[in-house]
């Protein structure tokens, strides 16, 4: 499980984690800046994501959120406010509904709990339906 402070320029606010949906490693960095404006911000790489290392199993919804309560447990955050992307949001609700006392709150963009397995027939399918469009640099 890797993880990234990526600003800690918040002072007495709660601090803002960031939690990766598949595939989005790293477009989660592009929007640390707007979320951690004045806010101190863990960015948490789910594993097999950015930093984190790629062990064989353990890619379901119930490990990631365990992974991801390892995480805030073990650098002492004061309930922090967790933001899950794609994936990322249904590892977040899964976290809220395990670990209630860890969290202060919880934000859920571009997700939902769907089972991608009833909708996409492939991995091809699904790599090809849910690989976000190329718009070019926006820093």
């Amino acid at each position: 499980m890797g993880w990234r402070r990526m600003r800690c320029s918040g002072k007495g606010s709660r601090r803002r984690c960031p939690v990766n949906g598949a595939r989005t490693a790293t477009a989660i960095q592009r929007t640390t800046a707007v979320l951690g404006d004045g806010h101190a911000v863990t960015a948490i790489d789910l594993r097999g994501h950015g930093n984190s290392a790629v062990p064989a199993s353990g890619y379901d919804t119930a490990t990631a959120a365990a992974d991801v309560a390892a995480v805030i447990s073990s650098l002492d955050l004061d309930r922090p406010v967790v933001a899950g992307q794609s994936w990322g949001g249904n590892v977040v609700v899964e976290l809220a509904a395990t670990a209630p006392g860890l969290v202060g709150a919880i934000a859920l963009v571009d997700g939902g709990w769907i089972r991608l397995q009833d909708t996409l027939a492939s991995w091809e399918e699904a790599l090809q339906t849910l690989t976000p469009p190329d718009i070019g640099d926006r820093s």
